[in-house]
């Protein structure tokens, strides 16, 4: 709990380095408004805190983790298969193309 709560506070103390930045420098973005604006994306992990509520989404999470690597290699056989078809079409279709008639 106490790790939450310094997380939190880390957020505020981004957010309000980024505001005092950004009334300091009128023009253009400098490196660190984008190095904070980077920082205050950390902001969407204070979600999966509440994930210990809810028993089902933590499940449907899993499950989630668990099928993915599934998704992927059937992505990449799939992918490979399309190629495969892609050249055998090419191949097949090539001596129509060259046909000079």
């Amino acid at each position: 709990r106490d790790y939450a709560t310094s997380f939190d506070i880390f957020l505020v103390l981004v957010g309000l380095v980024d505001m005092i930045t950004s009334n300091l420098t009128e023009q253009g973005e400098s490196v660190l408004q984008r190095l904070i604006r980077a920082l205050k994306a950390f902001r969407s992990f204070r979600m999966i805190r509440s994930f210990r509520l809810f028993k089902g989404l933590r499940i449907l999470a899993r499950a989630c983790q668990c099928f993915l690597s599934s998704l992927f290699w059937s992505m990449v056989m799939l992918v490979i298969f399309m190629m495969m078809g892609a050249l055998l079409m090419g191949n097949l279709v090539q001596g129509y193309l060259e046909d000079s008639d």
